[in-house]
Order: structure tokens, then C-alpha cells, then sequence
């Protein structure tokens, strides 16, 4: 009799406790087929058919393989990407992306192409994306972009993204624009991320690249994640009119800078562990003309830091 892990029993428990109008689509890498209905027994082949497939309640149930592709969502023509919804998921009916926690699922890029960042999202709330690998990201491995609201990552492992020099790239990339609306309420929680990096190290841009980097966010939780080796920027990273988010329990280490807050306000660094930096621990600072400040540091542990435990720097308040 095939035995079932802890974790892929209660997963089956919350899927058969959906509500009764949402579908469960099923992938395979290796053993699918695009003909097929997409049902456990006879799964579909690739991302692109199933991210085109799930609506509103749906699940896309990725059961293993490697996912290497390089298609572009019907809502953003500028990416060439492996897993992107083409719609949004509501409160009472949210979109679930899992990879089968007994099986290894890869996203894995072409770091050759431009904008090959293996998982875009945009306009697209209410999304929950769980358990995948992730890597070979150019530049980064996961871009949330526009209104995203409600979305949560949980238990990624991302790794091995490169940006080109000066530009912004890393692991995860949230909101990285002007004018754009806020994003709200994302969670990114239990992840490991590390070795992330420009083509040219050593290049002029000395803090572009982030393992997380939350741009424009209002209550967005960063927790309980390890992010390590991003050679050229920082380890966590809040930028811009970010709000009332937090940043907790994370484990930052061997990076240039480990965490850091631009302007905006209201803000929380708490029980987050940094060693081993290459310049400061935590750095607080804005970008001229603007302000940071009601920001609240508190119960970090940093040690080994090169220059500085924690920098306030220009118009901090």
C-alpha cells in the first residue's frame, strides 16, 4: 500500500474541503499531456496550458518535473515566464498554485533571455503559490507587479537568478515601478532564497539586486525566511511608501547589506537574525527628496557586520 507523507494527506483534506464549484487541475512535466482533461489520473503536460485553464477557486496541482518554458500571459507581453495566472481569484474563491511537497517541482528559466522571470503576476489577487523550486531567473525568479493584492508565497526555495548590471533583479520582486497602485497584504513566509548577483560583479550598482525586495506594499509580512549570498545588494529589502509591513524571524546572512528600509514609514524589523555582511547589518535611509521615518527596530541580532550594526542615513527621522 503507497504510503502518504503528513503534509500531502492534509493537503488532500483542504482540497477535498474546497468549495464544491472549484476544480482541481492536475500537471506533470514528464508524464503529462496537453490532451489530456487534467484530472490526477490523466494530468496536462505543461504550466502555460494549466495557468490558462484555472479560474477563480481553482487549484493547479503540480504533481513533478522540470518546468522549463518560455511563454507570455495574455496580460503582460513584456515577460517570458513559466507560471503566470491570466486571472484573478476573489476572497471567497482564491487560486492555489502547489508543488507536491513528496515530489521536486522546478521553475527553472533561461538566463540567456531577457525577462525570464520564471513566475509573473499581475492584476491578479488572491493567489497562493507554495512548495516550488525555483531557478535560472533573469533577473529575478518571482515578480509581482500592479494590483496583487492577498497574495501569498510560502515554502520557495529560490535560487541562482541573475540581473544585468544596474538593473533591478533577485529572488522576489514586488511592485518595482512608480506610479503604481499599492500592493496589499502579501505574505512571503518559510522561504529560502540565496545566490542571487549582476553579470559584472563588482558592477557600479552596488545594492540593485535583493533576495526579497518589497517596493510601494502596505501590510506586507516578510517572515520566518532565510535569504543568503546576494553578493551585490541587500538581503531583505522595503523601498518606497512601503506602510505598516514587517519583517520578522528571518535568518540574513553573507550579503552585502542584510536589511534595509527607504523612505516611506511605519515599518517593523523584529527578532530577525543578520551576520556576516559585507557593510551594515540593518540600513535605514530615504532618497532624496523624501522621508523615512516612524520606522521600529527591534530584538535583531547582527553580528560580523563589516562597517556598521545599523545605519540611519540622509533625511531618517
Amino acid at each position: 500500500m503507497k504510503k502518504f507523507s503528513v503534509k500531502r494527506l492534509i493537503l488532500i483534506f483542504l482540497l477535498l474541503c474546497a468549495p464544491a464549484m472549484a476544480t482541481t487541475y492536475y500537471v506533470h512535466a514528464t508524464l503529462g499531456d496537453n490532451s489530456n482533461n487534467g484530472s490526477m489520473g490523466s494530468p496536462f503536460a505543461t504550466s502555460g496550458k494549466i495557468c490558462s485553464t484555472v479560474v477563480a477557486g481553482d487549484t493547479a496541482y503540480y504533481l513533478g518535473g522540470t518546468f522549463q518554458e518560455s511563454w507570455r500571459s495574455a496580460g503582460d507581453v513584456n515577460y517570458n515566464t513559466v507560471l503566470a495566472p491570466i486571472v484573478t481569484g476573489t476572497e471567497a474563491n482564491p487560486i492555489m498554485f502547489y508543488a507536491d511537497p513528496d515530489s521536486t517541482v522546478i521553475l527553472r528559466g533561461d538566463s540567456s533571455i531577457t525577462g525570464a522571470t520564471l513566475v509573473t503576476w499581475k492584476n491578479c489577487s488572491w493567489i497562493t503559490l507554495e512548495n516550488f523550486e525555483i531557478t535560472n531567473g533573469y533577473p529575478a525568479g518571482v515578480r509581482i507587479t500592479y494590483v496583487d493584492n492577498h497574495v501569498t508565497l510560502r515554502n520557495l526555495y529560490v535560487h541562482h537568478c541573475v540581473a544585468a548590471d544596474n538593473d533591478n533583479g533577485g529572488g522576489i520582486l514586488v511592485n518595482l515601478a512608480g506610479g503604481r497602485p499599492k500592493v496589499e497584504y502579501l505574505t512571503v513566509v518559510s522561504c529560502s532564497l540565496h545566490t542571487f548577483y549582476e553579470t559584472t560583479y563588482g558592477s557600479p550598482a552596488q545594492w540593485n539586486t535583493s533576495g526579497i525586495h518589497v517596493y510601494n506594499c502596505y501590510e506586507c509580512n516578510i517572515d520566518s525566511n532565510v535569504v543568503h549570498n546576494v553578493y551585490e545588494g541587500f538581503g531583505i529589502r522595503f523601498k518606497n511608501a512601503d506602510t505598516l509591513s514587517s519583517a520578522s524571524y528571518n535568518t540574513v546572512f553573507d550579503c552585502r547589506i542584510g536589511m534595509g528600509i527607504g523612505h516611506g514609514g511605519y515599518n517593523t524589523f523584529h527578532h530577525n537574525t543578520i551576520y556576516n555582511t559585507e557593510w551594515h547589518g540593518i540600513e535605514v535611509r530615504s532618497y532624496n527628496p523624501f522621508e523615512t521615518s516612524h520606522h521600529a527596530l527591534y530584538n535583531n541580532t547582527i553580528y560580523r557586520s563589516g562597517l556598521t550594526g545599523i545605519r540611519y542615513h540622509a533625511n531618517t527621522v
